[in-house]
């Protein structure tokens, strides 16, 4: 899979994954969502390359490598910053 270009359009694919999981309380990401919560199957822009996305959880600083922020507002109306593993190009989708 390779790295989502800034500009394009993806559809996020929100899965638990635990390589994407807090080093400071081991919370996995994505593990606990609930409906409505995340932008699930939503066709999103990609705007940057995130810098310190926080831990739903714990609220520390995860590493943000590989994660880009969205044009979708979380419910403290920042972009939201999701892996890359987490957007799919609309190319791919049937």
């Amino acid at each position: 899979m390779t790295m989502p270009q800034i500009g394009k359009q993806y559809r996020v694919n929100i899965r638990p994954n635990p390589e994407y999981s807090c080093r400071h309380c081991g919370h996995v990401i994505g593990a606990d969502r609930k409906a409505g919560e995340w932008p699930q199957g939503e066709i999103v822009t990609v705007l940057r390359q995130a810098v310190s996305p926080k831990c739903p959880r714990c609220h520390q600083d995860y590493p943000s490598e590989g994660h880009f922020q969205i044009n979708e507002l979380n419910v403290w109306g920042f972009p939201y910053a999701l892996p890359y593993t987490w957007l799919v190009p609309l190319e791919v989708q049937e």
